[in-house]
């Protein structure tokens, strides 16, 4: 007789593991699509007009003439002329510069040094956290606009001092934001285990906590421009049904 021998084969186990790594979002999806990047190239635009409007005006913003007082839209001038005959498009586009200037400055001055707070306050805690957080709290009872043209009335007028006192008064927001961020990060399992493998504490906070922590800056540091659009929709629908109404060719 023939003695058969069976052979085992090792069976693989499709079980799922018992725990899995949490799912971070895809950015490729999230940074698809037309909307976005058509936001790119208005926002690569404005920054244009910003940094060369020498070369995107058709004209001077002090260039004034007689002859084109109060002109519609259109070719020549494709934002019309206003009561002293001056381009509105050549005007807006040299007006970009001051304005994105303090905006954009403000918002990264402010931003870090509210980041640099909330990190050191939420990630070292104790004598630290309550004295940065006081020191926080002391600029949170004041309104922030208050506070802004407080600082820059003190300080005289200058687009310098305007930035700086647009930036202080913004840094409790991203201080409080941030300590919460990494108050919750520090306490999960990974930051644990890179400290019990000896890393240090820079090596923690700038490989593990802050990274983490950003997306609702971006949120906050970007929030304000949607608020601002939606106010001057508002404002321009506000005043073209009034022009409808108070206008006594179109009237009934």
């Amino acid at each position: 007789m023939k003695s058969v021998v069976s052979v085992a084969r090792p069976v693989l186990s499709h079980r799922r593991p018992l725990v899995s790594a949490p799912s971070r979002p895809k950015l490729s999806s999230s940074l698809s699509g037309p909307f976005f990047y058509g936001a790119i190239l208005a926002v690569l635009f404005i920054a244009a007009c910003a940094v060369f409007p020498q070369w995107i005006a058709p004209y001077s913003p002090t260039d004034m003439r007689a002859d084109r007082i109060l002109q519609p839209p259109g070719a020549a001038h494709p934002f019309g002329t206003d009561y002293f005959g001056r381009d509105v498009f050549s005007v807006v586009v040299y007006g970009a510069r001051s304005s994105l200037l303090i905006g954009v400055a403000s918002v990264l001055l402010g931003g870090l040094a509210g980041s640099l707070l909330g990190a050191l306050s939420g990630y070292i805690g104790g004598a630290v956290d309550t004295v940065l957080m006081r020191f926080i709290d002391i600029l949170m009872a004041i309104p922030s606009l208050l506070l802004a043209l407080a600082i820059a009335a003190a300080l005289g007028p200058s687009l310098f001092n305007v930035v700086l006192a647009v930036s202080v008064s913004a840094i409790p927001r991203y201080a409080r934001v941030l300590r919460g961020q990494v108050l919750s990060i520090k306490a999960r399992p990974y930051v644990a285990a890179s400290r019990s493998v000896g890393a240090s504490h820079a090596h923690i906070l700038l490989r593990h906590v802050l990274p983490g922590s950003w997306s609702p800056l971006l949120v906050m540091a970007t929030f304000p421009g949607l608020a601002i659009t939606l106010f001057v929709l508002a404002v321009n629908l506000i005043g073209d049904q009034l022009r409808d109404r108070l206008d006594p060719k179109r009237s009934p």
